[in-house]
């Protein structure tokens, strides 16, 4: 899999800029959103290997729809959370499920780079992949 495009999903636009920029420096080609509704638009229109999508913003209902939905009709793209630790314990736990990894906000450089990392390693061996192993990864 080239393993090149990626969708960024948060509603604050210079933090959504910020890191679509340093995934450009990555040697990626990134795109931003500010909703799931402008997500699911491009998702219909590329082809993205992964999104990595703000979560504590939004709702449990608008976050459960957004990911059956990715993995109902582009069931190949990754999907990477990020939030901060309080918000993601109050979140339907069964989310978990669905989701190929998380990271703790505010994101630093080499939590991107490694989150990466790990998914372009096991991105033939996604359905081995597990939150928990993603975050032991982090640590």
């Amino acid at each position: 899999m080239l393993f090149k495009r990626i969708l960024v999903i948060d509603h604050v636009e210079k933090f959504r800029d910020a890191l679509v920029t340093i995934l450009f420096v990555e040697g990626y080609h990134a795109i931003g959103a500010g909703s799931f509704t402008e997500a699911m638009d491009m998702l219909k229109k590329r082809e993205f290997n992964m999104v990595i999508m703000e979560f504590e913003k939004f709702t449990n209902a608008e976050c459960s729809s957004f990911l059956s939905w990715v993995k109902r009709y582009k069931p190949g793209v990754l999907v990477i959370i990020m939030g901060d630790q309080p918000s993601l314990k109050y979140k339907d736990q069964s989310l978990e499920e669905i989701v190929d990894g998380y990271v703790w906000k505010p994101l630093q450089i080499e939590d991107v780079r490694r989150i990466i990392g790990f998914v372009r390693s096991t991105a033939d061996h996604a359905s081995e992949m597990s939150v928990k192993t993603l975050q032991d990864s982090l640590n």
